[in-house]
């Protein structure tokens, strides 16, 4: 009675005992192709999703200290030209590589004389590992996918934008990009810190460095897109809501401030006087005084 062939781990060890170690060699070979042919595959998807959602994946995007509307309508040509070749070029791979599975098969067929029941087996395994690769990606997906929502919690009225979601995302701690390079900022921090220097050589030499620095200095592009930078300016002047950071983690909290001052109104109204009580006087400089102890 045939028996059906199962798909397991032990077919590279099974097919190493049966045909050695060259069949070994070749079985990887194989499987190796296979592996290659799905990353192709599974980029062309993403190159050719970008392509339709007119997206420029992280890896082609170009930069121009030229801050012109010329000059940007030139990049995002670059740019999908950069897309539409990188598409080319995978189409290309994939088909080479279609063709050396092809032949690999056929080869694994003659040299190793193979039945019909070996034949399943290794196919099989081929196709379990693509299925198990396949579902370790989705798995990985799905939880990048859902990480970034943990990061933000709205519980106000206000209905937030995608800009906004996608700004809010990236965390109360995320510095934008400076339109100007604030050199009076710079500035004044290299003088307080010659304050602690007694060397004036070296107080000259850290000044010279500085400035060195600052006049060969450029203003880097935005890290935000237009709709983010609109979004952030709206998220600033909406007088109804409030933007905090969660008591744990890095979570950005959206809340009414009516709903936040009623809140802190109630904690500052304990009848217990537990959390808080009223200081008769001003105990600031006190406090100061303890601290240098």
């Amino acid at each position: 009675m045939e028996t059906e062939p199962t798909h397991s781990k032990n077919t590279p060890k099974m097919f190493k005992e049966k045909y050695g170690h060259q069949g070994m060699k070749d079985f990887r070979r194989l499987e190796g192709l296979h592996q290659k042919r799905a990353r192709l595959r599974n980029h062309l998807r993403f190159c050719l999703r970008c392509r339709d959602e007119n997206t420029t994946p992280t890896s082609l995007q170009l930069r121009t200290p030229i801050r012109t509307k010329t000059a940007q309508n030139i990049i995002e040509r670059a740019q999908r030209a950069l897309l539409k070749e990188r598409i080319r070029n995978i189409i290309t791979k994939q088909r080479r590589v279609e063709d050396e599975l092809e032949r690999g098969h056929l080869d694994l067929k003659r040299n190793y004389q193979l039945d019909k029941q070996t034949e399943e087996l290794i196919n099989g395994h081929m196709i379990e590992k693509q299925d198990k690769e396949f579902t370790k990606k989705k798995r990985k997906e799905k939880q990048d996918n859902s990480t970034p929502n943990s990061w933000l919690c709205n519980i106000s009225q206000h209905k937030l934008t995608e800009a906004e979601e996608s700004i809010l995302k990236k965390g109360l701690n995320f510095a934008v990009t400076p339109k100007e390079i604030p050199y009076e900022e710079f500035i004044v921090a290299t003088e307080l810190a010659c304050q602690q220097i007694t060397d004036e050589g070296k107080k000259a030499e850290l000044r010279n460095n500085v400035v060195g620095i600052l006049k060969n200095s450029q203003i880097q592009h935005s890290n935000i897109t237009k709709e983010e930078q609109s979004a952030m300016t709206a998220l600033s002047r909406n007088e109804q809501i409030i933007i905090l950071p969660a008591d744990k983690g890095s979570t950005s909290v959206i809340m009414d401030k009516e709903k936040y001052k009623q809140q802190m109104e109630q904690m500052l109204e304990d009848q217990k006087k537990t959390t808080y009580k009223i200081l008769k006087k001003d105990s600031t400089e006190e406090v100061k005084k303890n601290m240098k102890k």
